[in-house]
């Protein structure tokens, strides 16, 4: 099986402190209990959760499935 690469912009922090991004299509995803510089984050390999309802302070919803490799800009 072939990974699918999805690049995430990151966007903000949303009001909980969560570091949000968005994709090429416009998802918003977010990294969660990450308490250090979201690049430290990044580097770790953090798996990031869609928002619901793809709102910027929406709660966190799915995980990033496993067969996607999140490239972080």
């Amino acid at each position: 099986m072939q990974n699918k690469t999805l690049h995430l912009r990151y966007i903000g922090t949303d009001s909980w402190s969560r570091y949000v991004y968005e994709d090429e299509n416009g998802t918003l995803w977010k990294l969660l209990d990450c308490c250090s510089p979201r690049e430290v984050c990044e580097q770790r390999g953090d798996t990031p959760h869609s928002a619901c309802n793809n709102a910027f302070d929406g709660e966190p919803d799915w995980p990033m499935q496993a067969d996607i490799k999140p490239v972080f800009q």
